[in-house]
């Protein structure tokens, strides 16, 4: 008997016949290591696994949907619950490292089988996965370009796969990683751009003084380190646009910054995937510290009536006492 812990994947017919014509979706058994692979699935299989999730009243509906491939988790010592530790959650986020896709669990199922493989000729118990409804899908923004993985993309998804799982993330690179994916799981753009941009400083932000010329320079750093360019002007954009979300002035789809979106979310990707592999870049994001070395940023703030930096501190004092001096120097101008 064997269990499998499967996510399948559609993606939109109405457009995708040219783009997989130039750039084929993954077509044969992708093994990515730790029980986990990518592989199309048989149409009896497919079904039997659809109508676990699918309400019985909208089978038999049209469909305007093409069925791809599916994340496959096969668990030797199963849980009671699908997926419980989290492995195939993980190789979707990963995955989106790779490619931006749409994939997510709102059509997952857990198969039991008699034999050793996911075939239809296998006694097969198929109940839905635990993950339903808006919360466990996932979007990309720009629907006219590819929303799938091609066999390229899934040997690149066996080596992170095969380093995450060797070297599991910690620390800012954890939730860098986690903000990346929980963008993909918000269709709102608004809300995209406050959730990246989080996610960029929690692997860039040193502390409080200068956070957004902090977030300028060393994105822009950080966006060479990984081999991609943005100007330093894009870079302030992208943090402009993140201060008029969390502070309630913009909300919705912005058309207009859609590209500037998708390059910061690419690096926000490409920095993760580089940490992954390159243990010395790892080592920039280890603490504070390490970032300040790695990029120095000048987070000085000069007093406008003595010229000190409104930062320092006085031997002796706690750190608000500077700050109330240099007020103090002020009121004694005016």
């Amino acid at each position: 008997m064997a269990t499998f812990d499967v996510a399948v994947f559609r993606t939109n017919r109405i457009y995708v016949d040219d783009l997989i014509m130039a750039e084929p979706e993954i077509r044969e058994r992708t093994e990515l290591g730790h029980e986990l692979s990518i592989e199309p699935l048989p149409q009896n299989l497919l079904a039997k696994i659809v109508a676990a999730y699918v309400p019985v009243c909208m089978q038999g509906a049209p469909d305007n949907t093409r069925t791809l491939y599916a994340f496959i988790r096969r668990t030797t010592a199963p849980s009671a619950l699908f997926d419980s530790d989290g492995t195939l959650a993980i190789a979707l986020a990963l995955s989106r490292l790779v490619h931006p896709t749409s994939i997510g669990l709102e059509e997952s199922a857990r198969v039991v089988t008699t034999g050793s493989g996911l075939t239809f000729e296998n006694n097969l118990s198929v109940s839905p996965g635990l993950n339903q409804g808006p919360a466990s899908m996932a979007w990309v923004i720009d629907e006219s370009q590819r929303d799938w993985l091609t066999a390229s993309d899934g040997l690149e998804l066996t080596g992170l796969v095969d380093r995450y799982f060797a070297e599991p993330l910690t620390g800012s690179l954890l939730r860098a990683l986690w903000h990346h994916e929980f963008a993909a799981r918000n269709s709102d753009m608004a809300i995209r751009w406050a959730i990246v941009v989080t996610g960029l400083e929690s692997l860039i932000n040193t502390g409080e003084p200068r956070v957004a010329r902090q977030f300028t320079e060393r994105v822009t750093a950080l966006a060479e380190g990984c081999g991609l360019t943005i100007s330093p002007s894009d870079v302030a954009d992208a943090y402009r646009q993140r201060s008029k979300v969390v502070h309630g002035h913009v909300v919705g789809y912005d058309a207009a910054k859609k590209q500037l979106y998708r390059e910061v979310e690419e690096i926000l990707g490409a920095a993760i995937s580089k940490a992954l592999l390159d243990h010395d870049w790892r080592s920039v994001f280890d603490n504070k510290a390490t970032v300040k070395t790695r990029w120095p940023v000048d987070t000085t703030v000069l007093c406008p009536h003595c010229g000190l930096d409104t930062n320092s501190r006085a031997p002796g004092r706690p750190p608000w006492y500077v700050r109330i001096a240099h007020r103090i120097a002020g009121l004694g101008t005016q």
